[in-house]
Formats: structure tokens, sequence, C-alpha cells
């Protein structure tokens, strides 16, 4: 069974340190929407250009496909060498079945925070080893209703004290301080990922 690297950015890493002969490094990517596949085309132009023995070859699938498809890739023998993923437990579960490769080695002496900012760091590892590597990150927002803020009297929080303290005076209000989507099953995972395992 071979493991599989997360992210464009950790084979770029990999590979700078590895030395080895000429070959192909395939690389399956859910990137699909413009902007983000730009962004990974370019990082591949940059590390060909960089490293002229390397032929990076991307594979490119629609996201829900990807998401189906990447449990079948990642416990054959002929694995792809990179994927694109999630942080967080979509990464962990992976990486928990040993089908994931650990990066922690190609940062050496550094470490991964003088690369990242140490809040990434819980996102990206897994039994005190890093899985997985930052290509690029968004926003999640948070909307709320200017009336009913007002009608209480609550300032738009900028802290996290102050965005309990508002959630408990709405609720005391009568009420439900947060509400999130769910027609697709990935807003409830990422609100779970990325608030409820820090609670």
């Amino acid at each position: 069974m071979k493991k599989v690297t997360l992210s464009m950015l950790g084979i770029l890493l990999l590979l700078s340190f590895a030395g080895l002969a000429k070959q192909t490094v395939v690389l399956n990517s859910y990137m699909s929407d413009p902007a983000p596949k730009a962004a990974l085309a370019q990082l591949v132009q940059d590390f060909e250009a960089a490293n002229p023995d390397y032929t990076i070859v991307v594979n490119t699938f629609a996201h829900e496909d990807f998401k189906t498809l990447l449990r079948t890739w990642l416990p054959m023998e002929k694995a792809p060498d990179v994927v694109t993923w999630f942080a967080g437990e979509r990464m962990r579960y992976f990486a928990s079945q040993g089908l994931l490769e650990p990066l922690s080695t190609v940062f050496g002496e550094d470490g991964f925070n003088s690369h990242f900012p140490s809040s990434f760091k819980s996102s990206c590892e897994y039994s005190d080893e890093i899985y997985f590597l930052p290509q690029s990150w968004y926003w999640w927002g948070v909307y709320y209703r200017k009336s009913i803020f007002q009608s209480q009297g609550i300032q738009v929080p900028v802290t996290w004290a102050q965005f309990l303290n508002a959630c408990g005076k709405i609720k005391s209000a009568g009420y439900i301080p947060i509400t999130i989507g769910t027609k697709y099953l990935w807003t409830a995972a990422g609100w779970f990922d990325y608030l409820d395992l820090r609670v």
C-alpha cells in the first residue's frame, strides 16, 4: 500500500530535499474552480521551472467526484503521489488509517511554525506529525441581523469573548443565536472541525 502526500506544497518541499533522478509526479486535485485551479497551476509552473528534473502531471476532478474517488485511490498500490484535500479531521481520518505520509522531516530544525502561522498547526497534524501543508486558505464569514443587534443594544463583536457575550444576549432575547445551512454536508463538517473541536 502506498502512502500519499497531501498538498502540492508538500511535494514541492519534499522534492526540493530529495535529490532524486528525473521523475514524473502525479498530483490528483479537486481544485476545479477557476481561481484555485489557476493558483495550483502557478505552483506547478514555478516548481518545474526551479526543478527541471521533475514533471508534475496534474489530474483535476470535479469536487464531489474527487471526494468519492479519493477513498478508492489511497489504498491502491499505484496511488497518486500527491493529493489535495482538507485540513483538520478530514485529513486526520486518512492519516490514522496509515494512508498518508508524514511530512514533519521536510522542515528540519526550523519546524512548521517558521513557515506557517502557529494557529495552522493543529489542523495540519495527527499524532504529533505534520501530514498536511496548506497551499491556500479562506475565511468563513458570520452574517448577522442588524435589526436584532440594534434592538438588543449589541455591538458587533471583534473578540471571541464579545462574540460569546453577543450570543448570550441574543439567546436571552428569545432568538437562536447561530444557525448554519446543511444542504451540503461539508458546511456542517467545517463548523464542527473549526469550532466545535476547539471548544
